[in-house]
């Protein structure tokens, strides 16, 4: 099986848009500062500092305008796909149940209290392998059919934690789409496919 535009695109466009609220975090910033303090700053620096904010404050803007432009291109792309060949309600469904699913797949560090009632997270190597490939699981809906696609781990023991959760998975998937039905997944190389087919 194969990715779709939507599938190889989400984890992009997710990226650069967390990217974009970062670096208009900046660029505020150093807007705000400029503002407040422009004057005590000229006061207590030399006289280029204005011209090296502005730079400063010019690469940020340059950089959320390129990245704002690439998420709103990959946007639009996959809305228009959608409304000429499936639905644009698929689409949005196709995000809430990825998010569901990624979180639903999670796996929690255990927790410890120290001697003294502080909070220890002990960090699982096993577990956080299993976390990054489970956050590249997609759930692509469209009128026809859905496609589950999850990220096989690359070390035994994580692979067993997806192995265990197997049936599970399928039965979380069922649950947000009660009009399908769905086969057990498939393994391929690296990757786990379900595929859920409309009742007729």
């Amino acid at each position: 099986m194969k990715k779709n535009f939507f599938m190889k695109t989400f984890n992009l466009t997710s990226k650069l848009l967390i990217l974009s609220c970062i670096s208009l975090f900046f660029s505020l910033s150093i807007s705000f500062i400029w503002h407040h303090w422009g004057t005590i700053i000229k006061n207590f620096f030399p006289n280029n500092t204005e011209f090296y904010l502005l730079k400063i404050a010019e690469i940020f803007n340059n950089f959320l305008g390129a990245i704002i432009f690439l998420s709103l291109l990959l946007i639009i792309i996959e809305v228009v796909k959608r409304i000429i060949h499936d639905s644009l309600i698929n689409y949005f469904k196709s995000i809430i149940q990825t998010l569901r699913l990624r979180r639903f797949l999670r796996q929690s560090e255990s927790i410890k209290y120290t001697d003294e009632g502080k909070k220890s997270v002990s960090l699982n190597p096993v577990i956080e392998n299993f976390n990054r490939s489970a956050q590249k699981s997609i759930v692509n809906v469209s009128n026809k059919k859905i496609i589950v696609f999850l990220h096989i781990p690359n070390t035994g023991q994580a692979q067993k934690i997806l192995i265990d959760l197997e049936s599970q998975i399928v039965r979380e998937i069922s649950s947000y789409n009660l009009d399908y039905y769905f086969s057990q997944p498939n393994r391929i190389k690296n990757q786990l496919w379900i595929v859920g087919t409309k009742r007729r």
